[in-house]
């Protein structure tokens, strides 16, 4: 059997990338990276065509083996069509793409109230709070 070859996901390519990507690095708990990896999907995402937007967020991108991240790229893609028009793929609505409890993303308690109150309504629904100014990419 001859070498096997296996490319690193291009987490801001698609939500079928950054699921691959951020697998591995939730698995410590730090969602700083994730998150940095969701904002560069998103701002590649709002400079595309609409074929584009359409195409990287049209694969069910799979379990990313925590039921947080599962939700948590739901609930990006969701976000990302609505604001762009775009209708959001059927997978984003499957019943493991939403959260049980509530899950405050920042671990700061202080930093809660600024949260929720700028947590996309995609990320609620889904049971997680996120201010969508953490998904910007700057």
């Amino acid at each position: 059997m001859g070498p096997v070859i296996d490319a690193e996901a291009d987490y801001a390519a698609s939500v079928f990338g950054l699921a691959r990507s951020i697998s591995g690095d939730i698995s410590d708990g730090d969602w700083t990276l994730p998150v940095r990896k969701a904002a560069e999907l998103a701002s590649r995402f709002d400079h595309a065509d609409a074929d584009t937007r359409r195409r990287m967020i049209a694969a069910d991108p799979g379990t990313t083996g925590d039921p947080r991240g599962d939700a948590f790229v739901a609930a990006l893609a969701e976000w990302r069509a609505a604001r762009t028009g775009i209708i959001a793929p059927e997978w984003t609505y499957g019943p493991d793409r939403y959260l049980d409890h509530g899950w405050w993303v920042t671990p700061m308690v202080g930093m809660r109230a600024w949260e929720y109150a700028g947590s996309p309504a995609s990320f609620q629904l889904r049971g997680i709070y996120l201010h969508r100014d953490s998904l910007i990419n700057v």
